[in-house]
């Protein structure tokens, strides 16, 4: 669970860049580098990824993709962590108990 907390927070720094593509890039790639490897972790960062935009509403999704730019935006940018970290525990959950 620490290890997941390590690659998330990594991940969030690098994911508010960019447009959504590269931000999913960067995203994927920050979450590979401070993972121990493996098939599995390259499906559980994309399927963390995928969560991610799931949890997040029309507005949160737009600041993002605007870099949270705007003060308005600042709310979604704190809200955004703690998303990526309930998508990362749904992506663990079904990646380990799909075995």
């Amino acid at each position: 669970m620490k290890n997941l907390c390590l690659i998330f927070g990594a991940a969030l720094v690098l994911s508010s860049c960019g447009n959504s593509d590269s931000q999913k890039d960067i995203f994927v790639d920050s979450c590979l580098s401070s993972s121990p490897g493996g098939s599995t972790y390259v499906e559980f960062c994309e399927c963390s990824w995928n969560e991610t935009l799931k949890l997040m509403s029309e507005a949160e999704t737009t600041a993002m993709r605007r870099d949270w730019s705007e003060i308005q935006d600042q709310q979604a940018a704190m809200r955004f962590p703690f998303q990526s970290a309930q998508a990362g525990q749904t992506c663990a959950d079904k990646l380990i108990y799909s075995n």
